[in-house]
């Protein structure tokens, strides 16, 4: 009650001052990050020293005032200690602007705020055994005042410097590290800010793509009609990072991960360390974070920038959680797998909402979409929301290719599945069944290749996607290939051919074995339509594995940096290889199709250290055919496929290791 009454007093203050204005010149949401100074006070103040101090905060007008949340990472060091402890604060606050001149822009600030405090945890830079007792954290409530002042740089950018002082009811004890009970203390800081307002000075004129005009001026706009928005874009992919990291640092179980303790102390000290490789699981690297890329990529992305910007978005979000997401070492092979991967399944994921969102639907089926869209690409939604587009009605986007692509189909696929695998070693021969179970697929191409008419990243794509009934392997197979680039060599009533760029993103896992990773193949694709409505092509060409994995009898070996949380049991590779392909399609729909990829890949971190290397060759070999009649859009299939792999391993008692497994699998599938 106490806090409420000081915050309110201060606005209050400042109301009966007459000083109040609209803030027109800084409209809609905006966000503030920047750097500071922090020194604890009182007994707390006796422990730890001042740091280097970092926030981030959200703003949202209401009326004269402004509401928002937010966060502040600190690393006070401890008196008399080579050590330091992180000091995180979560904050509500409620801002009155002070508009003295259209560039200048005294506030006053009140905050509620949540203290946790606890020491460092070095797990990752030093002995694992040095802080079995420092995992502990005092909590506490308080509260905080600001005065500080905006000056104008840009349209949305403001210079924000401020001062606060706060006061909390942290009273931790800290017996554990020699201290006893410390009564409770406060802290002032300094700060240095920019304030960005993403919306303002921004209007909307409810037309379609090159509509729009930010007061006067044209903006760019994309085929949706969505302007260019760097700032929002910037703000969702911080916020991309900002909701992980929140899940570990307040999510009990995720608090014994110990890796929330983020601070400007441990940015810099991640930089430092450089780039090391990690051991998480397979489904993790290949498949969690390329979904996390997906936001920072479809935060540029909905906002009006094209593929190649929206990828240099996942580099630059990528690389910020590395440094500064988690106490863990920055890993190349998460940079990688991040930025790669986010963008075949960001764009993938944002082409396919375009298919469901329609500008010109009205009432419930408006909303329906909008939800479905959702589902597909939460960034994308929460665009649409903040700018108005979710609910306004105009154009939809004049290009079939930026909607629903000609030549699209999609089918969805249930059946039965089973294998058997066999590895050869020079210690004997092992076979494996891998239990019949039941799988549920999704197939979709966007677009035609053969019909492209555009040079548009993705205006062609391919997914393929399998989830598995069955225990600790739900999710099988997420096969992502899109164009990048092609060039037309001959293009006749009856015949199509051209040189293609693909982007490869490959996921495959089960319990015979692990395949993965992110790739590009250079094809030369030709096809002919002999008969109505029938179209066959094929394909062959070089690729290149820009980082795979594999899974390797020796990956526990691998050289990883700090205290190693698993056995990884997998190698990360890189690597040429070659692809060679065939399809019928009847009315945009598959009847035969078969695949070949080969595949080497020199080992960079896993079974090949302490100077003894390892390589992988793999083969994998696949056939599908489908009934050509279908009933109600439903038909039979079945396919199968041949997965070869050989290790070379310079061990050696181990050398060469064979692997061969075949997969089988019937179906019915349906298309719509």
């Amino acid at each position: 009650m106490l806090l409420r009454l000081r915050c309110l007093s201060i606005v209050g203050l400042a109301a009966g001052l007459g000083l109040a204005h609209d803030v027109e010149a800084q409209e809609g949401p905006g966000f503030r990050f920047g750097f500071g100074w922090e020194q604890a006070g009182g007994e707390l103040g006796n422990v730890l020293g001042g740091a280097v101090d970092s926030e981030f905060s959200l703003l949202v007008p209401a009326g004269p005032v402004r509401v928002g949340a937010g966060a502040n990472w600190a690393s006070l060091g401890v008196e008399g200690r080579d050590e330091s402890w992180s000091r995180i604060r979560f904050h509500g606050l409620a801002q009155l602007p002070l508009r003295l001149t259209d560039g200048f822009w005294p506030y006053v600030e009140g905050r509620a705020v949540f203290h946790r405090l606890r020491p460092e945890d070095d797990r990752f830079y030093g002995s694992e055994e040095e802080n079995l007792l420092r995992d502990f954290a005092a909590t506490g409530w308080g509260w905080e005042g600001v005065a500080g002042a905006q000056l104008r740089l840009h349209r949305r950018a403001w210079l924000d410097l401020s001062a606060g002082w706060s006061s909390s009811e942290l009273s931790p004890d800290l017996s554990p590290e020699g201290f006893g009970q410390v009564g409770a203390g406060s802290a002032w800081r300094l700060h240095a800010s920019v304030s960005w307002f993403p919306m303002a000075d921004r209007g909307f004129s409810g037309g379609g793509a090159g509509q729009d005009r930010d007061r006067g001026r044209a903006v760019e706009t994309d085929a949706w009609g969505q302007p260019r928005n760097f700032g929002l874009a910037a703000a969702e992919a911080f916020l991309g990072n900002g909701l992980p990291w929140t899940f570990n640092e307040l999510v009990p179980g995720r608090q014994a991960l110990l890796i929330s303790q983020i601070s400007p102390r441990s940015w810099w000290r991640n930089v430092e360390q450089g780039w090391e490789w990690d051991d998480n699981a397979f489904q993790v690297n290949h498949f969690a974070h390329p979904f996390q890329g997906n936001i920072y990529f479809n935060s540029a992305r909905s906002n009006g920038y094209g593929f190649w910007t929206a990828l240099a978005f996942a580099t630059a979000g990528s690389f910020h959680w590395e440094c500064c997401g988690e106490t863990h070492f920055m890993s190349v092979n998460d940079w990688v797998n991040t930025a790669l991967g986010g963008a075949a399944v960001g764009e993938m994921l944002y082409r396919t909402s375009s298919r469901i969102l329609d500008n010109r639907a009205t009432g419930t089926e408006r909303v329906l979409r909008e939800a479905a869209a959702f589902v597909l690409t939460p960034t994308r939604s929460f665009t649409r929301l903040v700018t108005g587009t979710a609910a306004r009605v105009y154009d939809n986007p004049e290009s079939a290719w930026d909607r629903r692509p000609p030549g699209s189909s999609s089918s969805f696929v249930l059946g039965m599945r089973g294998a058997d695998s066999r590895r050869t070693a020079r210690g004997g021969t092992l076979e494996e069944t891998l239990e019949p179970h039941g799988f549920f697929d999704i197939e979709l191409r966007s677009g035609d290749l053969g019909g492209l008419e555009r040079n548009r990243p993705f205006d062609y794509f391919r997914l393929s996607t399998q989830v598995n009934f069955i225990r600790g392997r739900g999710l099988g197979v997420l096969r992502i290939r899109g164009n990048l680039w092609h060039r037309d060599l001959t293009k006749t009533e009856g015949t199509d051919a051209k040189l293609v760029l693909m982007q490869d993103f490959e996921y495959e896992n089960n319990s015979a074995f692990e395949q993965g990773g992110q790739g590009v193949s250079f094809l030369y694709h030709r096809e002919s339509r002999p008969w109505e409505g029938d179209t066959m092509a094929w394909w062959a060409g070089p690729s290149w594995m820009i980082l795979g994995g594999v899974k390797s009898e020796l990956a526990f070996a691998a050289e990883v940096e700090g205290i190693r949380e698993r056995f990884r049991e997998y190698d990360f590779g890189i690597g040429p290889g070659a692809r060679v392909g065939y399809e019928w399609r009847r009315n945009s729909r598959p009847l035969l199709e078969a695949s070949y990829r080969a595949q080497f890949l020199a080992t960079l971190n896993g079974s090949a250290r302490d100077g003894l290397g390892s390589s992988h060759t793999l083969q994998i070999l696949r056939l599908r055919a489908m009934l050509p009649w279908r009933v109600a859009g439903f038909t039979l299939g079945a396919d199968y496929e041949f997965f070869h792999r050989r290790s070379d391993f310079e061990l050696a008692d181990i050398g060469v290791v064979t692997q061969n497994t075949g997969i089988w699998q019937t179906f019915v599938s349906w298309s719509p």
